[in-house]
């Protein structure tokens, strides 16, 4: 129906017309001011209970961002709903009772959705904090949830990547950024990859150690790619985060020289990584094979200590302990095959527990033939049995 009238409306200054359509204006009417009416409701809830917050925090979008793209989808629709009363009452329609009115309700919920209020609380707030990169890489801080123990700990402000998050989509909005904080995004974006791989290579430390004092049993087989790992953790503690504000994943290196001393064009450049990308690169590379490896582990040591559960109740029979020893026997050789340290020792301690075991088997074994061999009445039918077979051998030496 609104689009009739938007194709028609240059008719509607004929008094024919405008009789024939008068209930239909305001029926159409009607349905705006209702329209207007939910949109002033969605907005009274405000930015962070709405839907539009849920969506753009899936999306990685800043919360100053989606508040205003959030205003700006609201004036959106208020200009939409202004343009539907256009079409029904025509390009006059500001002349309208009807119109007039619903002039002032949008011009008055226009001046609500003005942003830029948020954007200067925003520039205000980032002024006022002097956000700033600089510090060590790496810090220590207390776990409440695991009893207030000391661990390691990413030393860098979260804020620094909501900013450059901020800055970026403000841009893309239109609004003027000063120099300063554009320096501060600018500066966070370089930074930005490699805190998000420290930070998750030092969640990953943290869970993989608490799984490691889990199994005390077996945790020094991982000794070596524990100090891999803590070597890597020194190597760090020096590195500050201005190093990386000036450095490059890929740096070009100058090609070769010429007789005068011109460098080369023409020759193809090589790449390498700095330093401190490098130890980005190897902390996570040392980090993530811990994690296997103690995934490894436990899987194998599940299965050891399963069989060596299972040697202590199974039938004593020689073809069932040579199956348990034997699954024991492959799961020591994939850990020798993946280059686990201190084997040696930790299969020390498991042969002296299976010889334990093995030994009490064979005492159990040795006590139930004593007490069935001391049991042993004369008379008994395997007696009688034995006698008869003994006279029947006799018989039939005699024939």
């Amino acid at each position: 129906m609104f689009r009739v009238f938007s194709k028609f409306n240059a008719l509607f200054i004929r008094p024919k017309i405008r009789g024939a359509i008068g209930e239909y204006q305001s029926q159409l009417i009607g349905n705006v001011k209702h329209d207007i009416l939910a949109l002033h409701e969605r907005f009274k809830q405000q930015y962070g209970n709405s839907e539009a917050h849920l969506m753009a925090q899936l999306r990685d979008l800043p919360s100053v961002s989606g508040a205003i793209i959030w205003v700006r989808q609201i004036e959106r629709q208020l200009d939409s709903y202004m343009k539907k009363v256009e079409d029904v009452l025509g390009k006059d329609w500001t002349l309208h009772l009807e119109g007039q009115k619903l002039k002032t309700e949008g011009d008055n919920f226009r001046k609500k959705l003005d942003a830029r209020p948020i954007f200067e609380s925003w520039l205000h707030d980032v002024i006022k904090r002097k956000i700033s990169i600089a510090g060590r890489l790496f810090g220590i801080c207390r776990n409440r949830t695991i009893g207030n123990f000391m661990e390691l700990s990413i030393n860098f402000d979260p804020q620094v990547i909501a900013l450059f998050k901020e800055v970026r989509n403000l841009t893309w909005l239109n609004y003027q950024i000063p120099h300063a904080i554009s320096n501060v995004s600018k500066e966070a974006k370089r930074v930005y990859p490699y805190a998000v791989s420290l930070m998750e290579s030092v969640r990953s430390l943290a869970q993989t150690s608490r799984i490691i004092d889990e199994m005390s049993g077996v945790s020094i087989l991982l000794s070596g790619y524990q100090k891999d790992v803590q070597d890597l953790v020194s190597k760090g503690v020096p590195l500050k985060w201005e190093s990386f504000i000036h450095s490059y994943d890929l740096q070009m290196r100058q090609g070769p020289l010429l007789t005068n001393g011109a460098s080369d064009r023409s020759a193809p450049f090589t790449r390498s990584e700095s330093k401190h990308v490098q130890f980005v690169r190897e902390f996570a590379a040392a980090v993530l094979t811990l994690q296997n490896k103690t995934a490894a582990l436990v899987e194998s040591n599940d299965a050891v200590q399963r069989a060596i559960e299972e040697l202590r109740t199974c039938p004593y029979d020689k073809s069932t302990l040579r199956k348990r020893l034997d699954s024991i026997q492959t799961a020591v050789d994939q850990l020798n095959l993946e280059n686990y340290t201190n084997l040696g020792y930790w299969v020390g301690g498991m042969n002296d527990m299976i010889e334990s075991i093995m030994i009490e088997r064979v005492q159990k074994a040795m006590h139930v033939w004593m007490e069935s061999f001391l049991s042993f009445q004369p008379g008994s039918p395997i007696q009688n049995s034995t006698r008869n077979d003994e006279s029947k051998n006799s018989d039939e030496t005699d024939i």
